[in-house]
């Protein structure tokens, strides 16, 4: 298993816990300004995504990655990355 693969599944679940204009503002916000949303969006991550994967808790370990907020950051940077990269751009 690919550990970005396994995370790209998130995704869609990800983009369920925002309104549109949150997901606007997260999508135009810096790199360096999402640490911001290491505490609200992080929490959701670990309790809806992390908690309830256990492929995906399974790939993390493979990687020899085991602190959760480890896993938490890197999903969120990637999914800001995924929406940076997006045609259809948000409004």
């Amino acid at each position: 298993m690919i550990l970005i693969q396994e995370i790209e599944k998130t995704f869609p679940n990800i983009e369920r816990f925002f309104t549109d204009q949150e997901l606007y503002a997260f999508q135009h916000c810096s790199y360096h300004e999402l640490e911001l949303y290491d505490i609200g969006l992080g929490s959701l991550i670990e309790t809806q995504l992390l908690q309830a994967d256990k492929e995906l808790m399974g790939t993390f370990a493979a990687y020899q990655i085991d602190q959760l907020q480890d896993m938490k950051r890197m999903i969120l940077r990637l999914f800001w990355l995924h929406l940076q990269e997006r045609e259809d751009t948000l409004f």
